[in-house]
């Protein structure tokens, strides 16, 4: 998808007029409008793109038993439900694997083994929907950007991106005893 407020023509014309001396637009110039586009330009744009997304993604399964929106805006389809276990506290570890894709399909993470984290560790779309599956439930999630990695983005994953991910949760282990300590008695 190509950005109307970039047309590559001009900027191609405009980096032979700088290279040749006879630039129309000054160093200042340049760096203000890039600097706007990238900070309020392109996060608007893919902020609206991305609230497109997860408004086709509701709509198309508005009828599918297996899919929610919890009151956040986090979009999911339970797969499998796993046990009647589940993560409930934000320090839970939990043991996954997953794939992580953009909007349009393209995948941008992954796990080919299991990996191990604590709930408090990722981005709130996780935290949120991993406590709604047990131990060996697999959950589809579509991530509104404010809660995966918002307005600036992180990494390849640019502002404002919605973002998919397909996770099995192998198994987790509830805080409480995480960090069991012997009682001590009163004599101690």
């Amino acid at each position: 998808m190509t950005d109307s407020t970039l047309n590559p023509k001009l900027i191609a014309a405009g980096l032979i007029d700088a290279f040749e001396g006879r630039s129309k637009v000054t160093r200042e110039d340049a760096t203000k409008f890039l600097q706007e586009y990238f900070m309020v330009r392109l996060p608007a744009k893919r902020l609206k793109e991305s609230e497109e997304f997860i408004s086709q993604i509701e709509e198309k399964n508005r009828n599918n038993a297996d899919f929610g929106r919890t009151e956040s805006g986090l979009l999911y389809q339970i797969i499998r439900p796993g046990s009647s276990e589940r993560p409930t506290s934000e320090l839970d570890k939990v043991r996954v694997t997953y794939v992580g894709t953009f909007k349009n399909g393209t995948e941008f993470d992954s796990s080919k083994d299991t990996v191990e984290f604590a709930l408090n560790r990722v981005i709130r779309g996780w935290t949120e929907g991993l406590q709604l599956i047990g131990k060996g439930g697999e959950i589809r999630l579509w991530i509104p950007p404010d809660l995966a990695y918002g307005q600036y983005g992180r990494g390849n994953i640019g502002p404002n991106e919605a973002l998919v991910f397909d996770i099995n949760l192998i198994d987790f282990t509830p805080a409480q005893t995480q960090e069991e300590t012997p009682a001590m008695s009163p004599g101690m």
